[in-house]
């Protein structure tokens, strides 16, 4: 029963941990005002990321097939494969952890300096990453069942309170950078709309132009209603409430799905308009 609940902690336990693993990539999308944060030196920490997701996998596949021919052996040896498939598979997991957190390092730092998130931000990930450093250690020379499952449980402890200042970090960053690209984006609008009025007076057919314009502000409003419902949220979230600030983060991925949207109908509207002579005035939004 013991060796049991164990192998069940551990699974569920880093179940929940991977769980935010995709906040690095919402932080990436979320920077693109600042540009590349990192350059090159994101590039190879994205490759770790990769390998270290890639080991985990390997070492989740091993435990399970420990744990099935654990399952029909119930032998000594069985029972030694079982702990070092488990001992191995919650140090990969701690490496895919270290890299996610390495990853989303630079997006942190620089959203710090900007004042987007709190002064010491970047501090508090550091410290994350010296506690997952120093439990990989505990890990590497735990023997017992005991010993794993304590550190197992050490380890949910440690990262429950991350996870939900990952949340909040990822709601600031969004709501501020999600903020601009919509303000700039409708400032586009507002911009090309004079265009349009421009080229009509001039004699121009302007109605597929036109039409482009009005599914470009149909998703600038899709993600005005996202943005303002997250940004609703979250000055009512109490800010330790993990729900409360996931269902937040949800409300602004959504509005930059609808902003991916109106960017794939403005290069359309771009297109066309050059080829009807368009002056080029309005400054295409960064987003």
């Amino acid at each position: 029963m013991v060796r049991g609940l164990l192998f069940r902690v551990l699974c569920s336990i880093f179940i929940m941990l991977l769980a935010v693993l995709p906040m690095s990539s919402v932080l990436m999308q979320a920077d693109a005002k600042f540009g590349a944060a990192g350059g090159k030196s994101c590039g190879a920490l994205k490759k770790a990321l990769v390998t270290a997701k890639d080991e985990y996998m390997i070492a989740a596949q091993k435990l399970s097939d420990a744990k099935q021919k654990y399952k029909e052996l119930r032998c000594r040896n069985g029972e030694a494969e079982l702990k070092a498939a488990a001992k191995d598979y919650m140090l990969k997991a701690i490496d895919y952890l270290i890299a996610e957190l390495q990853l989303a390092r630079p997006y942190v730092e620089r959203a710090e300096r900007a004042g987007i998130l709190p002064s010491g931000e970047t501090g508090r990930l550091d410290g994350c990453l010296s506690q997952l450093q120093q439990k990989k250690t505990e890990v590497e020379s735990a023997n017992t069942k005991k010993e794993l499952k304590s550190l197992a449980k050490s380890i949910k402890k440690d990262w429950e309170s991350v996870h939900v200042r990952a949340e909040y970090d990822t709601a600031l960053i969004l709501l501020n950078q999600t903020g601009i690209i919509l303000r700039e984006m409708q400032q586009f609008s507002a911009s090309f709309e004079s265009e349009l009025n421009a080229l009509e007076n001039a004699g121009e057919d302007v109605s597929e132009l036109r039409d482009l314009l009005d599914e470009f502000n149909y998703w600038l409003g899709q993600a005005g209603e996202s943005y303002d419902a997250g940004a609703a949220k979250f000055a009512r979230a109490d800010k330790k409430d993990l729900k409360a600030l996931q269902a937040v983060n949800k409300e602004l991925r959504r509005a930059m799905a609808h902003l991916k949207n109106a960017r794939a109908v403005l290069k359309q509207m771009l297109r066309a308009a050059l080829a009807r002579g368009w002056s080029g005035r309005g400054e295409i939004p960064e987003s």
